[in-house]
């Protein structure tokens, strides 16, 4: 009997390991999908989303485990009663008696010139007294030794230290931190005007260069590198062009809404590194013009007009510009003397 419920308690037990083993969650890296590297102590990712990049960074540290003593003073106090006998010893007195006795009266002798004959009797005379006899008696008195038995009470006190020892298993922790890095906006512009007549080209410029964005994630330097890697330029009339500079004339007049489509590569590193880390993703940013096409724009002097199906000459592979008139007959006017 007991050794079928310990097998159905090792049964129940694995079950609910393997229960545990399934339905773990996976670690969060703070919505970064990519792994950039490193190791358990520091390691991180990133993760591109619409026009930012989200660079994560997770550490983890053991605390190895430690046994922990606790002293907690303890005070014992204990009593002892202790018995004390004392002896009195025996004693030995003497005690003096002094009694009086009557003495016999002493005879008083005569001087010859009044004694009687020889051969009389002598004579007491009757006024003289006897003195006392004085007897001495010695008494020995024996005092027997008598035993006391006092009780006294004494106290002793003691502080003794007790020690608990506890032992702390090991424990992780770890920390993630993210941070969002943008690129800088694009501007696009056009020369010389947003407002011209059809077929006049004009020319398009971007400012997309390759830049940087720093940040501190987990108390480390992040660095995030945005790197050009295409820039398209969509007319609005059905044409596209790519470069940094590209030249376009509108064939019809209308209201055109003209935008440059920059693509970034991304890149990373944190403080200590020397190479980057390559994001996968790409970042897009856009930026947008309004050009204005119609035949009259002015008092007559708006431009030379170029001819359906004529394509602008460089001359010395130089740019075309456009002049406000012919620069030999008016040299001061808009657009010459450049």
């Amino acid at each position: 009997m007991y050794r079928d419920r310990f097998r159905n308690t090792a049964i129940l037990a694995s079950s609910l390991l393997v229960t545990m083993f399934i339905f773990a969650p996976e670690p969060s890296w703070a919505g970064c999908r990519n792994s950039g590297g490193g190791n358990t102590g520091f390691a991180y990712g990133s993760q591109v989303d619409g026009d930012s990049v989200t660079i994560c960074a997770s550490t983890q540290s053991v605390a190895p485990a430690r046994k922990s003593e606790v002293k907690t003073p303890v005070k014992n106090t204990s009593k002892n009663t202790t018995s004390v006998v004392s002896h009195t010893p025996a004693k030995t007195k003497s005690v003096v008696t002094v009694s009086a006795t009557k003495a016999a009266a002493k005879p008083v002798v005569l001087p010859k010139f009044l004694r009687p004959a020889t051969s009389a009797p002598k004579r007491v005379l009757p006024f003289q007294i006897a003195k006392p006899a004085v007897k001495v008696k010695t008494k020995t008195v024996v005092t027997p030794a008598v035993a006391r038995v006092v009780t006294k009470t004494k106290t002793v006190s003691s502080t003794a230290t007790k020690v608990t020892s506890t032992v702390i298993p090991s424990a992780a922790a770890s920390q993630n931190e993210s941070a969002g890095f943008t690129p800088t906006a694009v501007s696009a512009s056009v020369w010389p005007t947003n407002q011209t007549e059809p077929q006049v080209p004009l020319v398009f410029n971007a400012d997309a260069l390759a830049h940087f964005r720093v940040g501190k994630i987990l108390g480390k330097s992040a660095e995030v590198m945005f790197t050009p890697v295409s820039l398209t330029w969509n007319f609005d009339d059905g044409t596209t062009s790519s470069g940094l500079q590209v030249q376009h004339a509108f064939a019809s007049e209308g209201n055109y809404r003209v935008n440059a489509r920059v693509v970034y590569a991304v890149s990373y590193r944190f403080v200590g590194q020397t190479s980057w880390v390559n994001e996968s993703g790409t970042i897009s940013m856009l930026a947008n013009l309004n050009i204005k096409v119609a035949t009259a724009l002015g008092d007559g002097e708006v431009g030379t007009i170029v001819q359906a199906g004529e394509e602008p000459a460089l001359v010395g592979g130089g740019r075309v510009a456009l002049v406000g008139s012919d620069c030999i007959q008016r040299p001061n006017s808009f657009g010459c003397g450049f």
